[in-house]
């Protein structure tokens, strides 16, 4: 067995304890948790749009929106702390996404827009899906918030980029030893974070400098996301995940804009809490070689 580690993220120098022992004891994970059947009641189903505020925007689809932006309901800031949207993420009521693109336009576009009102600094898209995630609804659903600061993950993050630019250091020292790289396209690259806070924590990223998800190709990113969390759905049993996209400041410093999906399989605890120092009882090579290679055949979700 592997003997605990202390390691440091590459990007903030965030401490994580990594101790592969852990995993031995009761409760280490989570079983998968599954949603009640809401199908009946659920607001954000393609006919019931009276249920929720206005759209703010829809990607038109073939008779029907294919993905639609509404105001949240249950925010969790207001004006002058910022604004926050639902982004619906297809139409038909099923709990994975169908079309990545599509879905990956929409942060696109509210990013943009939210951008260029020129009265906030941040744009933050991020996802729960499942109950172990946070999601409250098992409808495909993503959120976005637009914020007059920058929030402090995105803050600590910033100072890699300036002088140089330490993710495109990672992107070349992972792509070099290869040990946690899940898959690697032309333009973008996945792999397992070195000092991963959860397990399986996986991180994407533009194998170029970019600034600004706002900015970025989407076809080639909307196939590897798919297969990214195919691969975790493979191995892990389709478990509860968050994902976060980090992209620059509307201030215009310089970043390096990337995805991480953090995988809800594994909590935190006393220590956790106590100290801000997550465990990881999971390797994060070991992670890599079982995405490397899935127990079933990946693709699109």
């Amino acid at each position: 067995m592997t003997a605990p580690q202390l390691r440091r993220d590459p990007i903030t120098g965030r401490a994580v304890l990594v101790a592969p022992e852990r995993a031995a004891r009761a409760g280490a994970f989570f079983p998968p948790a599954e949603f009640p059947d809401d199908a009946a009641d659920c607001p954000f189903c393609a006919g019931r749009e009276e249920r929720t505020p206005p759209s703010l925007f829809e990607l038109p689809g073939n008779g029907v929106w294919r993905t639609r932006v509404v105001p949240n309901q249950f925010p969790a800031v207001r004006e002058p702390l910022g604004i926050a949207e639902v982004i619906v993420e297809r139409p038909d009521h099923a709990t994975d996404v169908a079309d990545w693109l599509a879905v990956l336009l929409t942060y696109q576009q509210r990013l943009k827009a939210r951008r260029e009102e020129g009265r906030w600094q941040y744009g933050l898209v991020f996802k729960n899906h499942g109950l172990n995630a946070g999601a409250s609804l098992s409808h495909a659903h993503a959120q976005f918030i637009a914020l007059p600061a920058v929030p402090p993950n995105v803050a600590a993050e910033l100072p890699a980029c300036v002088g140089g630019c330490r993710f495109c250091d990672l992107i070349a020292s992972e792509s070099m030893a290869d040990a946690r790289v899940v898959r690697a396209t032309d333009r973008y690259i996945a792999f397992v974070a070195i000092a991963g806070r959860f397990p399986y924590e996986t991180w994407i990223l533009p194998r170029k400098h970019e600034r600004a998800f706002e900015d970025a190709d989407l076809h080639e990113l909307a196939d590897l996301l798919g297969d990214a969390l195919a691969r975790l759905d493979a191995v892990l049993g389709r478990p509860a995940w968050n994902l976060v996209i980090h992209t620059a400041p509307w201030t215009g410093a310089d970043f390096h804009w990337h995805i991480e999906i953090l995988p809800r399989v594994a909590g935190i605890a006393g220590f956790e809490l106590g100290a801000g120092m997550n465990i990881n009882p999971v390797l994060p090579e070991d992670a890599a070689r079982f995405l490397q290679s899935p127990p079933v055949a990946t693709g699109g979700l």
